[in-house]
């Protein structure tokens, strides 16, 4: 025995009485334990991290629960690793939330690994703090189209009428369409339908 539990074993006269001494001292901070490990992966959040680190730290934290006697089920485990992705994975993690198969970390590696890779031309690479500026930038810009002349294409046009042109009115845009299920307002990337068989 270590010295910093020794003086549990004081007045102790069986070994099963110095085990039940030291099991009530320490089990309040195994609980404790359990406790901030709990509300650690209940409050991580991707971030700017990569995939891989992101699920790195849920798979320790998923392991260090079940060495603190709490361990961790696949449906917790999809259910707090789902919410702190970022929002182009969100699609994803809804489409495999829906499935009704809870899956392993290992196994949504591979899933974010490939959706990153689909992703690559829509978002910036991760880490460089602008993964959906350009994103909501294009849309937001969509709208402001110029012709050569700088004018507007959704202002006056010729003949001084109102253009109807790419512009939309007012030059503020059309909103976008889906490719997948035609629904107006948001695009394939956002569309909870991408991965329905």
């Amino acid at each position: 025995m270590t010295e910093e539990v020794m003086y549990l074993a004081v007045g102790r006269n069986t070994s099963r009485d110095v085990w039940q001494s030291i099991t009530a001292a320490l089990g309040s901070s195994t609980r404790a334990r359990c406790l901030n490990l709990l509300g650690q992966f209940q409050a991580l959040r991707q971030g700017n991290s990569s995939p891989a680190e992101y699920l790195g730290r849920a798979q320790l934290l998923v392991e260090d629960l079940a060495l603190a006697g709490r361990p961790v089920s696949l449906d917790e485990q999809n259910l707090f690793v789902f919410r702190g992705l970022r929002p182009e994975f969100r699609a994803m993690a809804a489409s495999l939330t829906v499935s009704g198969n809870p899956i392993t970390i290992p196994q949504l590696s591979d899933f974010l690994q490939a959706q990153e890779f689909i992703l690559a031309d829509d978002f910036s690479v991760p880490g460089n703090g602008a993964a959906l500026d350009s994103h909501a930038g294009f849309y937001a810009g969509r709208g402001r189209n110029q012709n050569s002349d700088g004018n507007s294409r959704g202002g006056r046009g010729r003949g001084g009428r109102g253009g109807n042109g790419r512009g939309g009115r007012n030059g503020r845009g059309n909103p976008p369409r889906c490719q997948i299920c035609r629904a107006i307002g948001h695009t394939a990337v956002y569309c909870f339908k991408r991965y329905n068989t």
